[in-house]
């Protein structure tokens, strides 16, 4: 498939993305994106914040960057990344915000996260593309 997105190959093993968001419409487009950049990338979705949490807990894998929309039953997506915080091994994992909402100081003050963790969920696949690839880690 020919597309204007740099690919990024992979050194040792397959780049592991966690997403948790309960529209499976987002999650889907959400997984071509990233697999037009990374063919070979793990791609795990999660409903909720708490099915992430779970995941995470098991310890049959551990992902290297995590998506979470911030609105989600259950557990959201800022208390997600509170949880994941707390705990030294999760907080070092880059944890990204996705939220419709286009006022993103506000949102960092209300719900104390890093501004830089926000990001507007994108209206267009190249957008997409673009906050997917700037969040990959590097060594890929």
């Amino acid at each position: 498939m020919d597309n204007n997105y740099a690919t990024v190959s992979t050194a040792t093993r397959p780049v592991r993305v966690f997403f948790a968001d309960d529209d499976p419409d987002d999650s889907l487009l959400f997984e071509l994106v990233l697999r037009q950049q990374v063919p070979e990338s793990e791609f795990y979705w999660f409903e909720n914040g708490q099915s992430l949490l779970i995941a995470l807990k098991s310890g049959s894998t551990c992902p290297d960057v995590i998506f979470l929309d911030l609105n989600m039953p259950i557990l959201n997506g800022a208390e997600t990344y509170h949880h994941l915080q707390q705990c030294p091994d999760w907080s070092a994992i880059p944890t990204l915000l996705l939220t419709g909402s286009e006022d993103r100081d506000y949102l960092a003050t209300v719900h104390q996260i890093p501004l830089d963790r926000w990001h507007q969920k994108p209206s267009s696949i190249p957008e997409l593309a673009d906050i997917i690839g700037k969040h990959l880690p590097k060594t890929w």
